[in-house]
């Protein structure tokens, strides 16, 4: 057969693009492809029942009276023959593995066998084959047989497969049946279907060809077995009845059906003579039969071959596309890869998330400096409040204020000014550390987010703190007798104060009652005017505001400024951060591009190798479908 496609392909298609269990399933039916391409035998299966007439027909097909004829179904074993050699001989192998070859003058080893294993005398040959074939005992343990006749009527290259027959409704035989339906599907090229005329669709038979041969029955032959059995006139209509089982059950069109009588082809001692009349016509009727097989025979092979060929491809082509699929998909994802992971996407992203953190943390120090406003305020507020109570409260008397007064006072916005001062600095170090951790946190869940797209950038995304350090306070002092000396050295009083020290907050706390004030109170009267006491109190009063306020403001300002300065700081540090992100993820980015670039490549090469293939496939199947079509129009 011209087979129109390479096998040689096809088995590079299949190693090429299909795996795991498929592979196995279709190497293994291409295996079987190859084996029946190379096999130049012709191989015709003879199916039936028990009491079909298969031993019959088989000799007659031989014109030599082999098998012995009219026995029970034995062995599960099918048994092959073939015109072969020089003389009579088989081949047998049973199940404990020992295998023999036989001849007339070399069958002692297997004669001996037998009687040793199973007690049975066979002194030739002949007894041998009827051993093997018909004797229980023997035939159950038998795997492999056979028989090679070099005179048969068969042509040269035909072999006849005798597959184990069966008994209606006996479940003894279910494996018959396995082997006989392996045999029609993987061995035969034909099969030749034998029912007794008597009765040609027997339950058993029906349910075995349904279950069995389904797939296979436009490879089989029907023949009506013991034609000569039924009067002329029944014939036809045993004929006729046969083929409308065939189309109505099976949907078989045309079947192919004979009436046959095999044992008019052999000879016999006597001609029965209510049927010498007729014999000639059955002699010539299965020589007839006869040709007509070994002509068609080639030709289904040939179909068989063109068949799972076709099998193949179309199982081939159905894995090829997905394959296929499989690959566009996986290049439309690199592609999408590449398209995302380019440097200045992650600039971007990261940029718009710094500037998003960024406005966190101002918005945030805003607050704080809010509530520090306030606070401060607050402080003004409650130190003016005393000092105007403790200057009221002064006896009406000779006043002095470098006694009670001024140590009262002195005491009060000292202590006020540490309360303060460690206050904001526990509020404004958690809210801080707190504000500044959730930036931290969002800008890592953000590019976390961002990335988790990025197939290719599976890996941890690592953001740095920012530290936070408390604050701690060296000295805080506020003492009047250094106020004594001129008010306009005042403005330098600040540096002594007091220091806060810290990661983020540090800034001094200074600055005195106002100098005017002290002199007020300290110089028996100073440049206080009035004449009353309430009036030059009202005086130091009005100063003493002034001076506290300013004093407050000047730890305002510095808070500012060193709240102004972590918030640089910060901003800072996020830079930073963004930057070394930007430049870390950049080099993998880099290296990722490269990686895809190369594996784009190859995809699109092996997309292009997998369109090539499934043409050839495509257009080697349409070959082999006009090609069936032909067979099956010839047969």
């Amino acid at each position: 057969m011209d087979l129109a496609v390479s096998l040689p392909k096809i088995d590079s298609i299949i190693s090429s693009y299909i795996s795991g269990k498929k592979k196995e399933a279709l190497s293994d039916k291409y295996d079987k492809l190859s084996n029946r391409v190379a096999d130049t035998k012709f191989y015709l299966a003879i199916v039936g029942e028990f009491s079909s007439g298969k031993s019959t027909f088989i000799n007659a097909l031989l014109r030599k009276r082999l098998l012995k004829e009219a026995v029970k179904p034995t062995t599960a074993a099918a048994t092959f023959i073939e015109k072969k050699g020089h003389v009579l001989n088989i081949e047998v192998v049973f199940d404990d593995n020992r295998n023999f070859y036989a001849t007339e003058i070399n069958k002692l080893e297997l004669c001996d066998y037998i009687q040793c294993q199973f007690n049975v005398v066979c002194n030739t040959l002949k007894d041998l084959i009827d051993g093997l074939t018909s004797i229980q005992e023997i035939a159950l343990h038998v795997q492999e047989l056979y028989i090679n006749i070099p005179d048969a009527n068969i042509p040269q290259g035909v072999v006849l497969i005798d597959t184990p027959g069966f008994n209606p409704g006996d479940e003894a035989f279910g494996n018959h049946f396995e082997v006989t339906k392996s045999i029609v599907e993987n061995v035969a090229d034909m099969a030749l279907i034998l029912m007794p005329s008597e009765q040609t669709m027997s339950a058993s038979i029906k349910d075995f060809m349904k279950n069995s041969l389904l797939h296979y029955l436009h490879r089989c032959r029907f023949i009506i077995t013991k034609g000569d059995n039924l009067p002329s006139s029944e014939r036809d209509i045993v004929t006729n009845f046969l083929r409308e089982q065939l189309c109505s059950n099976f949907s078989i069109q045309s079947p192919k059906i004979y009436i046959e009588s095999a044992i008019a082809s052999l000879p016999v001692a006597t001609i029965p003579e209510s049927k010498r009349m007729e014999w000639n016509m059955w002699k010539n009727k299965f020589s007839s039969f006869e040709q007509e097989t070994w002509k068609t025979l080639a030709q289904q092979k040939d179909t068989i071959i063109a068949e799972h060929i076709n099998n193949i491809l179309n199982e081939l082509l159905v894995e090829l596309r997905k394959t296929l699929q499989q690959k566009q998909n996986e290049l439309k994802q690199e592609q999408k890869i590449l398209g995302e992971c380019k440097l200045e996407h992650i600039e971007v992203v990261t940029n718009k998330l710094l500037e998003q953190s960024t406005a966190q943390v101002k918005t945030k120090i805003a607050t704080i400096k809010r509530r520090i406003e306030s606070q401060i305020t607050s402080a003004i507020l409650y130190s003016q409040t005393f000092a105007d109570n403790t200057i009221n409260a002064a006896s009406d008397g000779m006043y002095n204020f470098e006694t009670k007064e001024k140590v009262c006072i002195e005491n009060e916005v000292k202590s006020k000014s540490r309360k303060l001062v460690d206050e904001l600095n526990h509020q404004t170090m958690s809210a801080l550390r707190r504000d500044v951790k959730t930036v931290i946190k969002d800008l890592r869940k953000q590019f976390e987010s961002h990335y988790s797209m990025f197939p290719a950038l599976q890996r941890n995304v690592s953001v740095n703190e920012i530290s936070i350090y408390d604050i701690s306070v060296s000295s805080l002092s506020f003492s009047t007798s250094a106020y004594i000396e001129k008010k306009e050295s005042e403005e330098n009083q600040a540096a002594g104060a007091g220091a806060i020290i810290g990661g983020i907050l540090g800034f001094l706390v200074g600055g005195p009652i106002g100098a005017a004030a002290l002199a007020a109170l300290g110089g028996a009267g100073g440049v206080v005017a009035g004449n009353t006491v309430e009036e030059k109190k009202s005086g130091v009063k009005e100063i003493l505001r002034k001076d506290i306020k300013i004093y407050f403001d000047k730890i305002l300002i510095q808070i500012r400024d060193v709240i102004n300065a972590r918030q640089r700081h910060i901003i800072q540090e996020l830079n930073k951060l963004c930057s070394d992100h930007i430049n870390k993820y950049g080099d993998d980015v880099v290296s990722i591009i490269r990686k895809h670039k190369q594996q784009e490549t190859l995809l699109s090469k092996k997309i292009q190798s997998i369109h090539k293939d499934r043409d050839y496939l495509e257009d080697s199947e349409e070959i082999i479908k006009r090609k069936l079509l032909e067979l099956k129009y010839r047969n």
